[in-house]
């Protein structure tokens, strides 16, 4: 993984600063809707193409069925760790906790040539200034990176 380029102005060491953490949850970003429909029935649905959403194949805690109409049935396999409300984007998220599966042992992505498009333009939580990215670091478990960068002991 190494060097991560993010629309070509930032570059992170992710597996050298926190060995690629941010690829170990899951958060979704629900309406109120969806998430009646999660807890009534452990999945909710969304119109989307495939490409939006094939990086959460790669979480098994999360399976993506494709439906008739362009809609993907978006099933919870794991128990949600939690559901936030995010004032920055006035929106509710749950997080759900485990690894991707094309993560190495050493913190590195098995994929990063041909990794999802969500993969490549995600801004690090930890390293942003950004107080709406921020918001993943301190209410997931990244708040121990976001807390040591603030400290001045990690660096972009």
């Amino acid at each position: 993984m190494g060097k991560i380029k993010l629309g070509g102005a930032k570059e992170w060491r992710c597996n050298n600063q926190c060995q690629s953490n941010c690829c170990s949850a899951v958060w979704l970003k629900v309406t109120p809707e969806q998430r009646a429909s999660i807890n009534k029935k452990g999945y909710f649905t969304v119109k989307s193409d495939y490409g939006d959403w094939r990086w959460m194949e790669f979480h098994k805690q999360v399976k993506v069925e494709k439906l008739d109409g362009g809609y993907r049935k978006i099933i919870i396999v794991k128990p949600i760790e939690k559901i936030l409300y995010n004032p920055f984007v006035k929106s509710d998220f749950i997080y759900i906790q485990g690894k991707c599966n094309k993560l190495m042992k050493d913190g590195k992505c098995k994929i990063y040539r041909n990794r999802p498009l969500a993969c490549k333009v995600s801004e690090c939580p930890v390293f942003s200034d950004n107080s709406r990215k921020q918001w993943f670091a301190e209410n997931g478990y990244l708040k121990e990176q976001l807390d040591k960068y603030k400290k001045g002991e990690l660096s972009k």
